[in-house]
């Protein structure tokens, strides 16, 4: 059980994808978190249970997904928020075994975009300043990986989650436009993920971003035309509250193996992660002008 990765937030929209992921490539893993089917029982509102939990089972990486990640939930009770995204990673940090550690596009303030793994860290938002937090207990630790990733879209176990979930026909919805994200799709952010976990030798920042810089309300028509959707009670609308960063797209490390056309289409959505390219190096200090 050398080579076990811990995988944490495995009943969550990015946790099932890289469970599946794991799963497909045969990689010992380990769910930790408290909602039963896990593996190990953990809960990362109360850190002190982590190590206890764990200890014994001598993995190689803690591949930490789980998080709070509802921006009202954390405005709402910020010491929660800091509790399960930062508090705990620190406890992670402490095991003294490879942490990677999953956190957000929301830490930057939206106005020095596109953002590479360098940009000023100016959370607006109670999630924002959590996951920052969470950054910095991660990165005491010598060997950590922080791995941000943007607005995640595809099919999600619940329906719920993923970006694309909230794209029904008929159902009225306000997109912003003038809130830019790179989405990625969830499979391909977990495959890239499960690559970042065996490889031992990253550390530091690594951002994973799709490949194009979109407006919420550009990326539902985009969706709308490619996947013959219905988006007609959909509307424009302009984002206003200032916890919202109005741009934070990143400039990504890996090269994501797909367009979004083919990630926003149903039948290549659906394709099985090993049939998708692995991901090649992106110069860190490639034009900010391919981004838009």
């Amino acid at each position: 059980m050398g080579a076990m990765i811990v995988v944490t937030g495995s009943t969550g929209y990015l946790g099932h994808y890289v469970v599946r992921e794991l799963d497909a490539r045969g990689v010992p893993h380990c769910t930790a978190g408290r909602v039963a089917g896990c593996d190990v029982r953990i809960d990362l509102l109360d850190p002190a249970s982590i190590r206890p939990a764990v200890e014994g089972l001598a993995p190689a990486t803690i591949l930490n997904v789980g998080a709070l990640s509802a921006m009202g939930a954390c405005e709402q009770e910020p010491d929660l928020a800091m509790r399960t995204n930062a508090l705990a990673v620190a406890e992670w940090a402490a095991l003294g075994v490879r942490l990677v550690q999953v956190s957000t596009d929301l830490v930057f303030d939206g106005r020095s975009a596109p953002y590479l793994p360098t940009g000023d860290v100016q959370p607006l938002s109670a999630y924002g300043r959590s996951k920052a937090e969470g950054e910095v207990a991660a990165l005491r630790a010598e060997d950590a990986l922080v791995v941000r990733i943007p607005l995640l879209f595809g099919p999600s176990h619940d329906g719920a989650h993923g970006a694309t979930d909230m794209l029904q026909p008929g159902r009225s919805l306000g997109l912003f436009t003038n809130e830019y994200r790179t989405p990625l799709h969830v499979a391909d952010a977990a495959r890239l993920l499960v690559d970042l976990a065996l490889d031992e030798a990253r550390r530091g920042i690594v951002h994973l971003a799709g490949p194009e810089r979109l407006s919420r309300w550009d990326f539902a028509r985009r969706y709308a035309e490619i996947a013959h959707v219905d988006g007609r009670a959909w509307r424009p609308t302009v984002a206003v509250d200032p916890l919202r960063p109005r741009d934070v797209s990143m400039i990504s490390d890996l090269r994501i193996g797909r367009s979004l056309d083919a990630a926003l289409d149903p039948v290549e959505s659906a394709r099985t992660p090993d049939s998708i390219p692995r991901p090649h190096e992106v110069h860190p200090q490639r034009s900010r002008r391919q981004l838009h």
